[in-house]
């Protein structure tokens, strides 16, 4: 912290003598020391720390909740740019730290969203008393806090893996909800300033969160940081996700049939239908590829329409054929083995397949 921000704070602070609750313990100090001379004096006064503790900032500005400055994320950017500006005098710098909460679905299918909350605030207190005085930290979405390390000069990899490691133990720590016991888990993502695509906040916890995505699909409670790759991976997600309903509309998502064989007679006793993408720049991409860009783009239920007809249509051409292929496997996401209409749906598809032959 920079001398002004220091002199700003202890202003803050000696401002707030004067507000009420401070005002209060003046008297019973006067009537100690009338009463009982200094040391009754020292008593009263004794009461004063606990009002400071009470009334005092929170750390880091103000963790978890918005500043003057707009939304949480904001201000979060915001504490990232001053860092900036000031790194060419000072010779310090920072980086950035994204915690996320592993699976929060699976905590709100087993205790609810109260608990969810619940768990949340808890993490908010043990990811603060983790971090330093000068650290800045707000939770900027659902599940996930930004954290802003105070610059310093000899802010390395090894030391923000150290941080970053205490953040995700001290989420790892057992949470109490009513009578039961939760146990979660956290990916962290970061970024060093000066690694970061552009020296700009925005840029800084941009790259920060892709970091902790990328720990995320390595996860639960990965820990990356962020590099030239995982940006450019971060870019080809993007591209995919622009064309990826129209691929699915123009037949480039396509079934491929893995052969199910006995281990007792070498026989085949049926077909497993994959997804693959045959793009038309990239060639054929893997489902590990795409099938993250489907899910946040609401269209898991759309390609198991897309790889089921396909299988259907396989069978139909395997019979007419003469080949004797006894089934078909057919993925569905767990969304899709969720939704309570699933077998009227197959129903539907088996009937329109077996009254179309020639389809």
């Amino acid at each position: 912290m920079c001398r002004q921000d220091r002199g700003d704070t202890w202003r803050q602070r000696a401002a707030w003598l004067i507000r009420p609750e401070y005002l209060a313990l003046v008297p019973a100090i006067a009537l100690g020391w009338l009463w009982f001379g200094s040391e009754g004096a020292a008593i009263a006064a004794a009461g004063l720390p606990a009002v400071w503790l009470a009334r005092r900032p929170p750390r880091g500005g103000g963790k978890g909740e918005a500043t003057p400055a707009g939304t949480p994320r904001a201000a979060i950017v915001a504490v990232l740019d001053r860092a900036y500006e000031a790194e060419e005098a000072t010779g310090k710098r920072t980086a950035c730290l994204v915690v996320g909460l592993d699976e929060p679905e699976r905590l709100t299918e087993t205790y609810g969203l109260t608990a969810l909350d619940r768990v949340l605030s808890r993490l908010t207190e043990r990811l603060g008393g983790v971090l330093r005085e000068q650290d800045e930290m707000v939770r900027i979405d659902g599940n996930r806090f930004a954290v802003a390390l105070a610059p310093a000069r000899r802010l390395d990899l090894e030391t923000v893996i150290q941080i970053a490691g205490r953040l995700k133990s001290a989420v790892a720590e057992p949470v109490s909800i009513d009578a039961a016991t939760a146990y979660v888990t956290a990916s962290v993502g970061f970024c060093l300033s000066a690694r970061a695509p552009a020296r700009s906040g925005a840029e800084l916890l941009t790259a920060a969160e892709l970091a902790q995505e990328e720990a995320i699909r390595n996860g639960p409670a990965a820990i990356r940081a962020y590099s030239a790759d995982i940006g450019r991976a971060a870019r080809d997600r993007d591209a995919l996700t622009d064309r990826i309903e129209a691929a699915l509309e123009a037949g480039e998502i396509v079934a491929y049939f893995q052969p199910q064989i006995s281990t007792d007679t070498g026989d085949i006793g049926g077909f497993e239908a994959l997804a693959r993408w045959q793009h038309p720049e990239r060639g054929v991409l893997p489902p590990a590829e795409f099938l993250p860009v489907v899910q946040s783009a609401g269209l898991g239920e759309r390609l198991g329409e897309v790889i089921l007809g396909q299988a259907l249509a396989a069978l139909r051409g395997w019979d007419r054929a003469g080949i004797k292929v006894p089934s078909v496997s057919v993925n569905f996401a767990r969304a899709e083995l969720c939704n309570p209409n699933l077998v009227a749906k197959l129903k539907w598809e088996l009937e329109g397949s077996t009254s179309n032959p020639a389809g």
